[in-house]
């Protein structure tokens, strides 16, 4: 299968896990297709000055990359500067939020495995 970015169905999420602003998921792979092993793979937007609020994953996992932008991450209350090609896994009860910190939407891919 090949999915074309403008082909991806958009979901639009205010105050994403209780975050500021209105972000846009992209669905890469629907969840139908994932075979049961995940329950997201997709894009994430972030607008500028907006966020994911905080959130944890457990019994579930998350990995997170940065594909556009620069972002503030938070992961198990330490703060990081989160850049272009950085990536987070969080799971085993840990948590994590994600804030715009940059002039441009951040994008991040996330997968949310099973």
């Amino acid at each position: 299968m090949i999915r074309k970015k403008s082909d991806m169905r958009g979901e639009v999420r205010p105050s994403m896990r209780g975050g500021k602003g209105t972000s846009t998921i992209l669905h890469m792979v629907e969840i139908d297709e994932l075979l049961g092993k995940a329950r997201l793979a997709g894009y994430v937007i972030v607008p500028v000055g907006g966020s994911v609020g905080n959130h944890v994953h457990d019994p579930d996992a998350e990995i997170v990359i940065v594909s556009s932008g620069k972002a503030r991450a938070v992961e198990n209350g330490k703060a990081y500067e989160f850049n272009v090609g950085d990536v987070m896994f969080t799971g085993a009860g840990g948590s994590h939020s994600f804030e715009n910190i940059g002039d441009t939407p951040l994008e991040l891919i996330g997968i949310v495995i099973e």
